[in-house]
């Protein structure tokens, strides 16, 4: 899978989502990407956005669990396995309309 060329670009500001729990994974994302409150369930495309040598590990992650915020640091997002909070409904509208200008973000089956 190629990058999209967004990624390799410095005249972008990037936000980095932190997966520290045994993956030690950084996946770049868009800085505009909305961020849900800590707890509950963050929802992106992982597969276009993780580098190509740590999918297989990310994909295991997201086959059994789901992937929530833990930290916000920032530019710097880290994130957990499972979810704290069930609450997503507030959030689902914000996603849907940043999926509807940016697609290629939006997670498979969503």
């Amino acid at each position: 899978m190629d990058f999209p060329p967004f990624m390799h670009s410095e005249f972008f500001i990037m936000k980095t989502l932190i997966i520290p729990t045994y993956l030690g994974t950084e996946i770049q994302i868009p800085d505009d990407y909305p961020i849900p409150p800590v707890g509950v369930d963050f929802w992106i495309n992982f597969h276009r956005f993780t580098p190509p040598e740590d999918w297989n590990l990310v994909r295991r992650v997201l086959e059994d669990n789901s992937l929530s915020v833990s930290v916000v640091d920032g530019d710097r997002i880290y994130l957990q396995e499972g979810s704290v909070e069930h609450e997503v409904e507030d959030y689902r509208e914000i996603f849907l309309r940043y999926w509807e200008k940016n697609p290629d973000t939006r997670p498979p089956g969503i």
